[in-house]
């Protein structure tokens, strides 16, 4: 771009331009820091020429855009060049992993194939074989192939050797009518494949579909999504919470359609929701507490809590992120916080809302009462579900 003097200074470059409603100016950094400094100054917006011809999203954002654009715009400026260049790195490192294990599983799938192909081929060789284990038999089939292969012998075909042919033929089938138990396991152990395990067991597709989860984890914090979609997310998952009856103690009663969770007696007792945390998404829920006495509420891995959903909390590596009703807050990864009261207490009739960032990697309690919140970080080393743990309880989810 050739260089234009500001008219007001004319020994310095414009970089800027100023504007509003009622006026349009080239402007120098002299210009821009005088009209800063004046006492009765217009509102001007002030827009760097040379930024704006290399970033359009920077020259779009200086306009009145709506929500949705703005919220582009800033997931776009969260983008720098360094960290897009870190993106390509990421993907060559990942597509090279998944390119193995892709290979992996496929040569054993063919390995299967190849073996059942083997197997057919060796079919008839099989059946033809003596049966050395009663007295030399030969197999049904065999029998019958050597009654046509005697054909081959005959220098004439005349009635006489036809019909020992058929005597032959009808006497072979009468005896395996006759023993149909014999001839069942004769087929079956020849036709008997090898044991070929389901795919999905293999250690070939788990290392695949784990290095596909690693590569989408990777990305995520690069991915853009439409605000729309985003907002339509969460609505969708608010709609269809609910407790769960299976993941759940036996002494809580979940009722309202899977809505409300009741713990009656004075004892510890575990519910999940049914749904679990959508991977790279950023999702909120809600609940009201109706009735309190021992109250936490979270998040969980399903597959590392114990069994029985008893809830031990003591120790690290127990499978919760909690906050109790007091503010204690438990953590299954960082032990230096786990039990501290890090967070603020709940009272019954309270509303709690819980945002859960599978990107940011964080869960963040806030009481809708107090007004008060607390955020924690969080691993995603397995699926989260949301869960309670509680006892002289009752527990309502909303659909806010």
């Amino acid at each position: 771009m050739n260089f234009m003097m500001c008219k007001y200074h004319p020994e310095n470059q414009v970089i800027f331009l100023l504007w509003n409603d009622s006026m349009f100016q080239f402007a120098c950094e002299e210009c821009s820091e005088n009209q800063k400094k004046q006492e009765n100054k217009q509102i001007l917006k002030q827009l760097s020429i040379r930024k704006a011809l290399k970033e359009p999203d920077y020259f779009l954002g200086e306009f009145n855009l709506n929500k949705e654009n703005r919220q582009l715009i800033k997931q776009i400026d969260n983008l720098p060049i360094q960290k897009l260049n870190s993106l390509m790195q990421i993907i060559d490192t990942h597509v090279k992993d998944i390119q193995i294990s892709l290979s992996d599983l496929i040569n054993k799938i063919k390995e299967n194939i190849l073996d059942i192909i083997q197997r057919k081929e060796k079919l008839r060789n099989n059946l033809e074989k003596v049966n050395i284990n009663i007295i030399i038999q030969i197999s049904y089939y065999a029998q019958f192939t050597v009654v046509f292969q005697g054909l081959n012998s005959q220098k004439c075909l005349n009635d006489d050797v036809l019909n020992q042919i058929e005597d032959n033929i009808k006497q072979l089938f009468l005896e395996i009518d006759k023993n149909p138990n014999s001839f069942n396991q004769e087929v079956q152990k020849q036709l008997l494949l090898p044991k070929i395990d389901k795919i999905n067991d293999s250690r070939q597709y788990q290392t695949f579909i784990n290095r596909l989860q690693n590569f989408k984890d990777s990305i995520a914090p690069f991915l853009i999504q439409n605000p729309q979609d985003l907002i339509q997310d969460q609505q969708n998952y608010k709609k269809d919470l609910k407790f769960s009856n299976i993941y759940k103690q036996s002494q809580i009663q979940v009722s309202l359609e899977g809505k409300m969770a009741y713990a009656a007696e004075d004892v510890w007792q575990v519910v999940l929701w049914k749904q679990p945390i959508p991977q790279n998404r950023k999702i909120s829920f809600y609940f009201n507490i109706l009735q309190l006495h021992h109250f936490y509420c979270g998040i969980c891995f399903k597959n590392l809590i114990s069994k029985d959903y008893r809830g031990q909390v003591s120790n690290k590596g127990h499978g919760y992120y909690l906050m109790c009703r007091y503010g204690n807050i438990y953590s299954h990864h960082d032990n230096e916080i786990n039990g501290q009261l890090k967070g603020f207490p709940s009272c019954k009739g309270d509303t709690i809302e819980i945002i859960v960032d599978m990107i940011e990697k964080t869960i963040t309690w806030t009481n809708n009462r107090s007004k008060q919140s607390f955020k924690l970080t969080i691993q995603t080393i397995d699926t989260l579900y949301p869960c309670i743990r509680i006892a002289k309880s009752k527990v309502q989810i909303l659909q806010c």
